[in-house]
């Protein structure tokens, strides 16, 4: 299969096809996986407006939601709890506190997405990895 013209979010999209074409998709407690973030506020609020408008994407191109853990915690609330669980023990502070943070700014962009939608506004597709404007 070929990606999608226009897609926004490529990896999510490749998940979504494993799972709707039946291959497994797991998560891995053990990996590590190194990710460069944005630096500043601002240029968060762009990275996540254009994951939100990817995963919507997705369920439009294929009726399968994205592999996120909300889609997780709709789908099997278990195991959702179990990875929310292992990842509080493994370092309970710095994963309240980013959530207690990010949550408000998860709504934000959210909202900020949901206004440049009803505006017509396209993403761009390809963008430099690490926005820190």
């Amino acid at each position: 299969d070929f990606l999608p013209e226009g897609l926004v979010n490529d990896g999510a999209y490749l998940g979504a096809l494993a799972s709707v074409k039946g291959a497994p998709v797991r998560f891995c407690g053990d990996a590590h996986v190194i990710v460069d973030h944005p630096t500043t506020l601002g240029a968060y609020i762009r990275q996540r407006q254009r994951i939100l408008e990817g995963h919507r994407q997705i369920k439009e191109i294929l009726n399968q939601p994205s592999n996120t853990l909300r889609n997780l915690a709709k789908s099997a609330p278990g195991l959702a709890a179990k990875v929310v669980l292992r990842e509080l023990l493994a370092d309970s502070r710095s994963m309240l506190t980013g959530v207690l943070l990010l949550f408000p700014v998860e709504g934000l962009a959210t909202l900020i997405g949901q206004v440049n939608r009803l505006r017509c506004r396209d993403y761009e597709t390809v963008w430099a990895p690490v926005d820190s404007r």
